[in-house]
């Protein structure tokens, strides 16, 4: 073949794929000139809790009873002003029966940062951040009490024991036990640990204090021991760990490894005679709160699926999903142990590496408070706030008063 032939055979491949080629841009441009007509991207509005599956055996039926719009994830200084409301009963109306809705009010109790919260059956105890002087609050009442005139700057924490006991915790010595007397703190006695944790039961006191094996150690003070000089307390239970949180009931105390995202947590039931009973395991961010009565367990979990919300029976270890995440941390057992009131973060999906964003004081939520029947599994909305992160809830009578993180301000809502 001469090279005429060879350059006329070349030239017609080459013009058939420059055609070829032409055709194939011609075809994606319209392609995505009709993908950009047709497609409408929407981002969906942000939601407060995901939809419960439609299943007949959804374990818990939420019941939002409040007119409010969806509030923003503002983490502003406004609050809300709006009033959620539920009814006086859980059955459905009808023609023949009007149900009267119940209105909860907010309401700040004390401005300035404030220590750990204390209550006894009618009041409820603080001490002031700054100057250290020791105050009640009657909710019934609305009034305040300076229960010590005596300043005592530079605390870690004041706990409220029973028989009028305090257990002072300063930053720089020895923690001790001590009374008012006459509007001064009296020292009772000295303990002559460093204390990490306390919980507080009506017949002991249990704290959490450093092991001489760099672990911790639980151990246990009974009232009866409280008194002038200085008083020993019961060694319970030792770990090569540290990083635990104390919690206690009046029958239990157990413990719970400080939770971190995605890492798995255990939690243990320690008796009075030292032994451990496992009750929960292996769970990625676990955050416990045991009810009153050491029956149920509620926890929470975060990890690659988000912050979820569980109850567990301790008898049977039969586990149920509630469907208002949220961090077990953030919620409070009514005496019954039957209701909890959890503080629903807006949009807890958006947040990352909780709780340890959390620890760290990198995160602040902005919360609406639900009552979750942990028998049936319904969930009422009682407030929603902007602006308010709630911490440390305490339930007297029909009164709900809590911190907010922001500040360590005072708060209550209570029934109109």
């Amino acid at each position: 073949m001469d090279k005429r032939k060879i350059y006329i055979i070349t030239t017609l491949i080459i013009m058939a794929l420059l055609t070829g080629l032409a055709a194939w841009y011609s075809y994606i441009t319209k392609k995505e000139a009709s993908i950009t007509e047709t497609q409408d991207i929407t981002i969906p509005e942000p939601t407060i809790l995901p939809t419960p599956p439609t299943n007949t055996t959804n374990p818990t039926t939420v019941q939002k009873e409040s007119a409010d719009t969806t509030p923003t994830n503002d983490i502003g200084n406004a609050l809300s002003t709006n009033d959620s409301t539920e009814t006086a009963s859980e059955e459905p109306e009808t023609a023949n029966k009007i149900i009267k809705p119940i209105k909860w009010i907010l309401k700040q109790v004390y401005s300035d940062p404030v220590l750990q919260l204390g209550t006894n059956s009618e009041e409820l105890y603080y001490t002031d951040a700054k100057t250290g002087v020791i105050n009640s609050y009657s909710p019934k009442q609305d009034t305040h009490t300076t229960l010590s005139q005596e300043t005592l700057p530079n605390l870690r924490d004041v706990y409220t024991l029973p028989n009028e006991y305090l257990l002072i915790v300063p930053k720089d010595t020895r923690p001790y036990i001590a009374k008012v007397v006459d509007s001064a703190v009296v020292k009772q006695s000295t303990i002559y640990d460093d204390i990490l944790q306390v919980a507080i039961t009506d017949k002991a006191l249990y704290y959490l204090t450093p092991n001489d094996k760099g672990g911790a150690s639980i151990k246990k003070l009974l009232y009866t021991q409280l008194g002038e000089g200085d008083v020993k307390a019961i060694s319970l239970w030792s770990s090569p760990l540290s990083n635990w949180l104390l919690q206690a009931t009046p029958t239990n105390v157990y413990v719970t490894q400080k939770a971190s995202y995605n890492i798995p947590g255990y939690s243990y039931l320690i008796s009075n005679k030292g032994g451990e009973t496992t009750l929960a395991r292996d769970l990625p961010g676990l955050i416990t709160n045991l009810s009153p009565n050491g029956k149920t367990l509620l926890y929470s979990t975060s990890g690659k699926g988000g912050v979820r919300l569980y109850i567990k029976d301790t008898a049977t270890g039969e586990v149920t999903q509630l469907y208002t995440p949220t961090l077990a941390s953030k919620c409070a057992w009514g005496d019954d142990s039957i209701d909890v009131y959890c503080a629903i973060p807006f949009n807890i999906e958006y947040y990352k590496n909780l709780p340890d964003s959390r620890y760290k004081g990198l995160t602040n939520f902005s919360d609406s408070l639900w009552r979750i029947n942990t028998k049936s599994g319904s969930a009422i909305e009682l407030k929603k706030f902007i602006g308010l992160d709630i911490i440390d809830t305490q339930i007297l009578g029909d009164t709900i008063l809590f911190k907010n993180k922001r500040d360590q301000s005072i708060w209550s809502i209570i029934k109109e």
